[in-house]
């Protein structure tokens, strides 16, 4: 059970590792979890006396529960639910796409890359992201510049481990991909 959407499954590692993508509602943001395909039970974790805590789950808890931050073009206006579509290569990298709305953006994506370890590796905005932030500040939708954006600096992000519990994280941004 997640505390928020369940919006992609992979499998990773030669099927030993399920790979769940989705929303945390009650952090919002992008969720990104790492179960035991063997025993996937149990829920996501929450914070203490969280509102959105399992009471009747089963045991059992991920080996890493990512929260990615929202993009930033997701809470302009109606632009659907944020979706994120995961790839496992050959070598275990995973390479996770948030997109901020269905199909309101093409291309517009924050491309995470995750080791085959499942350590966050690198993040940064596609380039159909970036000439969208350029029509959405010329709308007047957006207060700053591409330049200026914080997307360009780098994110921060939250995981959680069962040894060590919530941490944060900051990756700087990669250049601008075109995938």
């Amino acid at each position: 059970m997640n505390a928020g959407w369940i919006t992609g499954i992979a499998l990773g590692g030669n099927g030993k590792y399920l790979l769940v993508t989705g929303v945390s509602q009650e952090f919002s943001g992008v969720m990104f979890a790492v179960l035991d395909a063997r025993h996937p039970g149990g829920s996501s974790p929450t914070a203490h006396d969280s509102p959105f805590a399992c009471l009747d789950c089963p045991a059992g808890q991920p080996l890493r529960y990512y929260v990615l931050p929202n993009p930033e073009l997701a809470a302009l206006g109606d632009r659907g639910p944020i979706r994120s579509l995961i790839k496992v290569f050959d070598s275990g990298a995973i390479e996770l796409r948030v997109r901020p709305g269905l199909d309101s953006l093409p291309g517009a994506e924050i491309i995470w890359e995750f080791s085959s370890a499942f350590d966050v590796e690198t993040a940064g905005a596609s380039g159909p992201y970036w000439d969208w932030h350029r029509r959405l500040e010329a709308q007047g939708l957006l207060s700053h510049s591409g330049e200026a954006c914080q997307e360009r600096k780098g994110f921060t992000l939250r995981e959680w481990t069962p040894r060590e519990g919530w941490r944060t994280l900051t990756v700087p941004a990669r250049a601008a991909t075109s995938r």
